[in-house]
């Protein structure tokens, strides 16, 4: 994962990029950042890896020169204007995401106004710039580097830790270990106060720091709120959430054995009963009487903590994780591609219920969590990594998420 995200157009500020990225990698080492030029691998998806690596980074620097909105394509039609400018794609998932945007003016460039940028743009033109000028670029770049240090200092140590948790043997299960069992741990994610950053980016980490706290108290209101809910729709002691679908029917059966209750109307935004199977190491819903597929056979089997996710807010964290209504297991929606499914007949997971918004590196809960390259399910990452219905076992790709538990 890379701290720092460079997006640039090639026809107006290739040659300013370039010179950034390296002076970039000089200060904070090539792994910090990434440029497509020389950050994708040869034959891999071109979007699916800009996707992959703007979710994953801590600020992205929108290089902007005089063409930058001007821009046109082949036909004549402005570039802004086509929704799938990878530009405006760059610009726009970092918005929605929340992460840091940091407009860097290069050729005399000046920022564009709001009525003229596309919806999801919008919020560009209220970001503090930093220009770099050619007479003083070794002075305006070192500007810029305080401003990005504090975020590569942050992601680094958050990196760190769930790479030492993670070689010190975390474990899933909420008990003391026991020889030839899964690892346990309780994970707590280091928090750091970014006191040093400067007025280009104090605004968008206010924001973001405000709606973790707001995630937080949520997930403190859950276990009450979920065993309430739950009682009152049943009329019987609960002590689990209930269904993970927002509809009920037949539709929202995850396979003909399940007939569940009417879900609770919750108000916290966040729902319990996740589990990780310990047989396939994926994390899936243990609210149903059938505990859904396994690619290690039959049903999963539930161990360690009760997970407690939130859904449908304004986070920070990654959205877009569904239920699979065929295996019970969460996976990431994110992609045309829906991955591959255990359940019979072989075939892709289908998405039901709630859009789950997992948090990234940090917060209280349990790290080492990430998505299969292979078969875009949720699982966890220690010694061995269980079973993919690929093949061989799971293969790690994306951001490190730590799941909130009871």
């Amino acid at each position: 994962m890379h701290a720092i995200f460079i997006s640039y157009r090639r026809e107006d500020a290739e040659g300013q990029a370039g010179r950034l990225f390296d002076d970039l990698v000089t200060q904070f080492g090539e792994d910090s950042v990434f440029m497509d030029v020389s950050g994708i691998e040869p034959g891999r998806d071109f979007r699916r890896a800009i996707d992959e690596q703007v979710a994953s980074c801590g600020v992205l620097l929108a290089v902007i020169g005089k063409s930058w909105f001007d821009a046109k394509d082949e036909s004549g039609r402005s570039r802004l204007d086509d929704p799938m400018d990878f530009v405006r794609l760059e610009t726009a998932s970092a918005l929605k995401r929340d992460i840091p945007v940091i407009p860097v003016l290069v050729r005399g460039a000046s920022m564009p106004r709001p009525e003229q940028l596309p919806p999801d743009l919008a919020e560009l033109a209220y970001r503090n710039a930093v220009e770099l000028t050619h007479a003083r670029w070794d002075s305006d770049v070192q500007v810029l580097i305080k401003a990005l240090r504090p975020h590569v200092e942050l992601q680094q140590k958050e990196v760190d830790t769930a790479k030492t948790e993670t070689e010190a043997g975390v474990r899933p299960l909420g008990e003391p270990g026991v020889a030839g069992t899964a690892p346990v741990a309780d994970t707590q994610s280091a928090k750091k106060s970014l006191r040093s950053i400067v007025v280009t980016s104090i605004a968008v980490i206010a924001v973001a720091v405000g709606g973790y706290i707001v995630y937080e108290k949520a997930t403190e209101k859950a276990k009450t709120t979920r065993i309430a809910e739950a009682e009152k729709v049943s009329g019987e002691k609960a002590t689990e959430a209930s269904v993970p679908a927002k509809e009920t029917g037949s539709d929202a059966k995850p396979n003909a054995e399940a007939t569940p209750s009417p879900p609770p109307q919750s108000t916290d935004s966040v729902q319990a009963g996740w589990r990780f199977c310990h047989k396939c190491n994926s994390l899936f819903f243990d609210g149903y009487p059938s505990k859904g597929v396994c690619t290690a056979g039959e049903a999963h089997v539930a161990k360690g903590y009760n997970f407690v996710l939130p859904h449908d807010i304004s986070s920070t964290g990654q959205a877009d994780w569904r239920f699979c209504r065929k295996c019970n297991t969460m996976f990431f929606d994110g992609y045309h591609t829906k991955g591959v499914c255990p359940a019979r007949p072989p075939g892709a997971h289908e998405a039901d219920g709630y859009n789950f918004v997992l948090p990234r590196w940090r917060g209280p809960g349990q790290a080492g969590w990430f998505r299969c390259q292979k078969c875009q399910s949720l699982f966890f990452n220690y010694s061995g990594t269980g079973v993919c219905p690929v093949g061989g076992g799971h293969e790690k790709e994306g951001v490190n998420l730590v799941l909130p538990h009871e």
